[in-house]
């Protein structure tokens, strides 16, 4: 009994901050050996440790802003939303092919105008001619254009249409053959005169004779030989038509442009709902 006594308050006090430190210490102590990895003192090993990466120890990422890069609508990308109206589209293939077409008349009318009524010219065999006067028994008028093949003089048979250089203009006239007289030194073709200003035959040498008729186009003989006459008129007017055309084809694109870039920024103007996607990963 005379061991036993009772504690003070302090020594109560004592003990118990003592017994408090202990517990906290023991945390501290557990704390760092898991949290603070043990360095190796192995010599050149420091060397080789590489920091962490950010990606690593990114605690956010949102997949729109960092997967999706923003690119800003340009007027290709805006004018492939809005399909192109009907009216646009017809209009565009209509003006392509006017373009078209006007180049095309206007090489074919040069490449033509080369062989018109030169002197029996030939492509492929056949000679190109304007006839001079109107002729009724064939029914064909001045300004069509004569198609003839030349042949030799022997193949020429009576009845046979031909034509032959008009005597005081440019061009041709269409005749009938009645006879041919073939030689070793000459040969002679008479014809019969079909517009009936000529009582008797006419003869002509078998190389003046343009060819037999194939065929022939009513007007194009005389449009022709007016547009050389004029040739500058008409290559002015043929390039205002390929502008023209271009032109249209122009306005039609910017048209369709502004309604696409329209359309687009009233896209753009709708307000939108606003989504946070967060995923965040906590590893301790």
């Amino acid at each position: 009994m005379d061991g036993f006594r009772l504690k003070t308050i302090d020594e109560f006090d004592e003990e118990f901050v003592a017994s408090l430190n202990s517990e906290i210490n023991d945390m501290i102590s557990s704390a760092k050996s898991s949290l603070i990895p043990e360095m190796s003192n192995t010599p050149g090993q420091a060397d080789n440790i590489m920091p962490p990466s950010l990606s690593e120890n990114t605690l956010y990422a949102s997949e729109r802003m960092s997967e999706t890069e923003f690119v800003p609508p340009s007027g290709a990308a805006a004018k492939e939303k809005v399909k192109s109206s009907k009216g646009a589209l017809a209009g565009k293939i209509i003006s392509i092919i006017l373009l078209v077409a006007t180049i095309v008349i206007f090489l074919s009318g040069c490449f033509v105008s080369i062989f018109l009524d030169n002197k029996g010219q030939t492509i492929g065999g056949y000679t190109l001619n304007n006839l001079s006067a109107d002729i009724e028994k064939i029914s064909v008028k001045k300004g069509d254009m004569i198609i003839a093949k030349k042949l030799k003089a022997s193949d020429y048979k009576p009845g046979d249409l031909i034509a032959v250089p008009a005597s005081n203009e440019s061009g041709c006239l269409i005749v009938s053959v009645a006879s041919s007289a073939v030689t070793e030194e000459t040969s002679v073709i008479t014809v019969n005169d079909l517009m009936g200003t000529s009582g008797s035959p006419i003869s002509f040498n078998a190389d003046d004779v343009l060819g037999q008729i194939q065929s022939y186009i009513p007007h194009l003989g005389g449009l022709i030989s007016f547009a050389m006459d004029n040739a500058v008129i008409v290559c002015v007017v043929f390039v205002l038509l390929a502008v023209l055309w271009c032109l249209i084809l122009v306005l039609i694109e910017i048209s369709e442009s502004k309604k696409a870039r329209k359309q687009l920024e009233a896209e753009n103007d709708e307000p939108k709902e606003f989504v946070l996607n967060i995923e965040d990963d906590y590893n301790y």
